[in-house]
């Protein structure tokens, strides 16, 4: 198994573009020779992940690894993972997609907006990690490379990930499928997307004892954000022939603003619009002057003779 995920072919699945930018070194010339030679030390256990670098990002501690075998063996123990465990990773489109049918559908609803608050900070390692270092289903050398991750980043706290690894999004995956579990159990609850700490769910019935049967199924440690969080109510009936348009009640999920009619019970699907949400609109724009102002720093003025 070992052989498998940090051979040639294993190392050669993980590269991405954007590598030789990143890595400063050349792909196109030399990938073989540099993939060959992760592979070589990948599979005598001569990596060693306890050399990154930290930066604060909104105030949230992130890994980056400068080293291109590391990069490649932590990838591929995440590919791994990922294939043995069955994780199924959060999909942005997917998410976004099924909010769209869930809102048209017209049946009386209660829309629940949930955030974990410092999401992956409060992860709890413990589980995760004693059931992935005695699981004899993976090979020697996948386990003391997960040891030596844990070891490296989780070792003075029984909770919490580093942001920027890419194990840390299979593992954060791994530790929160409980959670889902219990969710999608709940009585009312019949439709439940999240992606990462973003959380919305679809539910009838009242909200009040869903919202608390979520709150206990959180790991221990991790709390909902309260500033984040909220209930939109689409129970309002239909409406009758010559009735004006109900009004229409808005949801920020993922970047997008979805505003949708406030009625329910209809034959015909909930009237609804999808549109850039206006914090987004506003993130980008900041990155546009940002970028155009660093821009104008390195153009030289023109000279007139």
């Amino acid at each position: 198994m070992g052989y498998t995920v940090f051979s040639v072919g294993g190392l050669a699945q993980v590269v991405r573009a954007g590598d030789s930018r990143r890595f400063k070194i050349d792909l196109k010339n030399d990938r073989n020779a540099i993939i060959a030679d992760a592979s070589v030390n990948a599979l005598a256990g001569e990596i060693k992940l306890n050399t990154f670098h930290t930066t604060s990002l909104r105030g949230h501690l992130c890994v980056s690894y400068s080293d291109y075998s590391s990069a490649l063996v932590l990838r591929s123990v995440a590919r791994h993972l990922k294939r043995r465990l069955r994780v199924r990773m959060p999909d942005r489109s997917q998410a976004v997609r099924g909010v769209i049918t869930s809102l048209l559908d017209a049946t009386p609803m209660t829309v629940i907006r949930c955030d974990i608050k410092s999401f992956y900070e409060t992860i709890p390692v413990a589980p995760v990690r004693e059931k992935l270092l005695y699981d004899t289903a993976s090979s020697a050398l996948v386990r003391d490379y997960l040891r030596q991750y844990f070891d490296c980043h989780c070792a003075s706290s029984t909770c919490g990930l580093p942001r920027g690894a890419g194990l840390s999004a299979i593992l954060a995956e791994l530790a929160i499928r409980p959670f889902d579990e219990r969710v999608r159990a709940i009585r009312g609850v019949y439709r439940l997307f999240r992606y990462a700490d973003d959380i919305i769910v679809f539910a009838s019935g009242p909200p009040e004892p869903i919202m608390s049967q979520m709150k206990a199924a959180l790991p221990k440690g991790m709390r909902f954000n309260k500033s984040k969080s909220f209930l939109v109510d689409l129970n309002a009936g239909p409406l009758g022939k010559g009735q004006p348009e109900r009004p229409r009640k808005e949801i920020e999920y993922l970047g997008y603003l979805f505003s949708v009619e406030d009625a329910s019970g209809n034959s015909r699907s909930r009237k609804l619009s999808v549109t850039i949400a206006p914090k987004k609109i506003k993130r980008l724009k900041s990155k546009i002057i940002l970028s155009l102002h660093d821009y104008a720093r390195f153009i030289r003025p023109q000279t007139t003779i």
